[in-house]
């Protein structure tokens, strides 16, 4: 039977006058300097902006929800929050992608950025323009450390196939990454690792998948979807699937803007 996924607005709800406002998402100063060092082979870097109101709209972000397991905030993760994604290249041939979000400690502006080789798992994860306390604390543990190697999925949740809200399957990581027990740095880990949540679900959606079926391109949003469970799951497996190259490289709604190296 053909089943169709519809943009399921309840996700989210939005006021008029805070949908008609962009806002501006972490973005890396100076980024061709900070990639260098992670991508030390490659001689090319591209910023990608990313509005998601324009790109996928509420689809996009209940996606994003469901693949977290929860909504994200609306403050520096919302639909308005202009978002950019990084790429580095060798000639053609992509490195890998990062992607920079905030996240707020108790008043504290964290920026986290993630660093995702070519075949989306994790090459890094790093703290950039954060009050040095927050750095030196989560550093000097090596917290950090335990995120490389991890595939996008790793981060996600799955739900049960009859009860949609129930989940029935944590990733990997959220399973064997450790938090630490007690103490201020407790605190920043845990807002850290939400943020890192938030980040690989909106790059996985928002760049690792090559293809969306039935992607309305006049409207830049994804109107329905026809998978065997009917599930933003199953969508986005079916898309890694699906791919007729095979290549997840690709992005389906990133522009690239005119910063480039």
């Amino acid at each position: 039977m053909r089943l169709k996924y519809i943009a399921i607005s309840s996700f989210f709800i939005f006021s008029a006058s805070y949908a008609d406002a962009t806002n501006e998402g972490y973005r890396i100063k100076n980024y061709q300097e900070v990639l260098k060092k992670v991508y030390v082979d490659a001689n090319r870097f591209e910023e990608l902006k990313v509005d998601p109101k324009k790109s996928g709209g509420s689809t996009l972000m209940g996606l994003v929800s469901r693949l977290m397991g929860s909504a994200p905030n609306s403050t520096f993760e919302g639909m308005s929050v202009q978002r950019y994604i990084y790429s580095a290249f060798r000639g053609q041939s992509l490195l890998g992608v990062s992607h920079g979000s905030s996240v707020d400690a108790d008043g504290i502006l964290i920026n986290v950025v993630v660093h995702y080789n070519a075949d989306a798992n994790v090459k890094g994860v790093e703290i950039l323009e954060a009050p040095e306390e927050v750095a030196a604390a989560v550093k000097s543990h090596k917290f950090l450390d335990q995120f490389k190697g991890y595939a996008t999925e790793d981060f996600q949740v799955k739900y049960e196939k009859q009860r949609r809200r129930l989940i029935s399957h944590q990733g990997r990581a959220l399973k064997e990454i450790k938090t630490p027990s007690t103490g201020v740095v407790k605190n920043y880990f845990d807002r850290i690792l939400r943020s890192v949540r938030y980040n690989v679900a909106f790059v996985d959606v928002a760049y690792f998948i090559s293809r969306l079926p039935m992607l309305d391109t006049q409207s830049r949003r994804i109107s329905s979807v026809s998978t065997g469970a009917g599930s933003p799951e199953a969508m986005v497996e079916s898309a890694r699937m699906t791919s007729p190259s095979g290549d997840r490289s690709k992005n389906f709604i990133a522009q690239p803007s005119s910063r480039k190296n």
